[in-house]
Formats: C-alpha cells, sequence, structure tokens
C-alpha cells in the first residue's frame, strides 16, 4: 500500500512485529509466501524457475532440477512447505557450500506438506542455498527461524507486500494451512490487511464488501482456542492519497461491526 508496504523499513506491521517482539521474546521470523518478488525477501533465485498458482498468495515456486534459493541468515531452523506430488524430485540444504540435508519431496499427493524444523549447522550468519534435484518442486513458503526453542512463544509474519493486492488475492484456507496452526492448539492471529481495499485505485472496495471479506478472514481463521485481532489500516495523507469509494472513517465503522 501507499508508502506502508515492505517487509523491513518504518512500517506500521513491522513495527507491530517488532513491539511483540521486544515484549514477548520468542522467535519472530519471517515466512515466505510470495516468490514472485524475491529481492524484497533478500532472496537469490536462480536456475530455471516460474511463479504457479499454489500456496497462500497463489505466488509459489515451481523450481527445477539445478534451479537454488539461497538467502544469508543466522537461522537455527529453515522450514520449508511444499506441494507433494508422486514424481515430486528433492531438496538440498547446503550451509556455506557444505552439503548438510537432503530431503525427497516424492510421494502421495499433499498439499502444505511441511518439514518443519530443519537443524542448521551453525547459528552464525552464512549462505543457505536449497537446490532442486532430480525432478521439479513446488515451493510455497519457506521460513527462516531464529533463536527457536520449545519452551518460548513462536511468532511468525506473512507478508505479500506488493503493490495492488489486499484481501481477495489470499487464499483463506492456504492461509492457515501455511502457518500450520491447528485448530487444537491456541493461537493468536494479527490480521493486517485491508489498505488497498480503502486506497488503491485497481483494489478498492465498498465498506459492505470490506466488512464481508473481514468477516471472511476472521471466519476462516477462528477455532475454539484462536483469537483474532484485527490492526485497522492507518489512515493515508489524504491530501496526496484520498479514498477512492468511500471515507475513511465509515471503513472504520464497519471494521468496529465486524
Amino acid at each position: 500500500g501507499y508508502y506502508i508496504a515492505g517487509v523491513n523499513g518504518d512500517n506500521w506491521f513491522t513495527k507491530l512485529k517488532n513491539n511483540i517482539q521486544n515484549v514477548k521474546g520468542g522467535d519472530s521470523y519471517l515466512g515466505i509466501i510470495n516468490f514472485s518478488d524475491p529481492t524484497r525477501y533478500s532472496l537469490t533465485i536462480t536456475g530455471s524457475t516460474s511463479i504457479v498458482t499454489a500456496g497462500a498468495i497463489n505466488k509459489a515456486l515451481l523450481m527445477t532440477p539445478n534451479s537454488e534459493v539461497s538467502f544469508t541468515s543466522a537461522s537455527n531452523f529453515v522450514d520449508l512447505w511444499i506441494d507433494k506430488v508422486s514424481t515430486g524430485g528433492s531438496l538440498e540444504f547446503y550451509y556455506n557450500n557444505v552439503l548438510y540435508r537432503t530431503i525427497s519431496t516424492d510421494g502421495a499427493v499433499t498439499n502444505f506438506a511441511t518439514y518443519d524444523k530443519t537443524p542448521t549447522p551453525s547459528t552464525v550468519s552464512g549462505t543457505y542455498r536449497i537446490k532442486c534435484v532430480g525432478a521439479n518442486v513446488v515451493l510455497t513458503s519457506l521460513f527462516k527461524k531464529v533463536n527457536f526453542e520449545n519452551d518460548v512463544d513462536k511468532y511468525s509474519y506473512l507478508m505479500n507486500a506488493v503493490t495492488s493486492t489486499s484481501f481477495v488475492d489470499f487464499n483463506k484456507t492456504n492461509l492457515r494451512a501455511i502457518t500450520g496452526i491447528s485448530s487444537n492448539r491456541s493461537s493468536l492471529y494479527v490480521l493486517a490487511l485491508g489498505v488497498n481495499s480503502i486506497y488503491s485505485a485497481s483494489k478498492n472496495t465498498t465498506p459492505t464488501v470490506y466488512g464481508t471479506q473481514l468477516k471472511e478472514y476472521i471466519k476462516a481463521l477462528r477455532s475454539e482456542n484462536t483469537d483474532i485481532v484485527y490492526v485497522m489500516p492507518p489512515r493515508s495523507t489524504e491530501v496526496s492519497f484520498p479514498p477512492i469509494t468511500s471515507p475513511y472513517i465509515d471503513y472504520f465503522n464497519i471494521a468496529k461491526q465486524v
């Protein structure tokens, strides 16, 4: 959205994430679900790849043999979510060019199969490479975890962070699946969507539609053990970026009703 999108920097969502981490501790980590904009997430993608309709934002990465995803991090764990198929390839994990693990994605068809808590060789910052071998692999999410401890609350944040996207661009069911949250686990979702519903020329909606979309997300994420906090989008500098359809206060009032 206008001047507030982005993974890093002085945007409102990153401030919220940082404040939670400062207050609660634990491992607040980035989950990457939009592979169409790797630079924004400090990823390097090489080889023959393409963006396919899969995952929480329908921007998963189709990796072909010898293609790679790399990044620099001091991660304790690197977690992947993939779509398993009967002819899936394998993924090799390298730390500073040393192979430390290989996983196979071959098997019965399973959307959002997880390879969770993949330990890394070192907590010292280094270069990680994930290489596709043998056959294609569809990578739907990548988490870089830091300071993972079993007895500490866990936080993750998923950011689409691309101009002109909104509620309709996220798959609600897939969004829940990709976070690995089950209905029998106490969880808190902080839902921070809706900026472009108010201010985008291409994605704006009426306050009524905005309220309906918000209700749908809350319904999809809610369970008896789940709490949801909705963070209302900030008001823009409306002299430069005015609301497209209705005044900001109309969306605010709808959000309060939801």
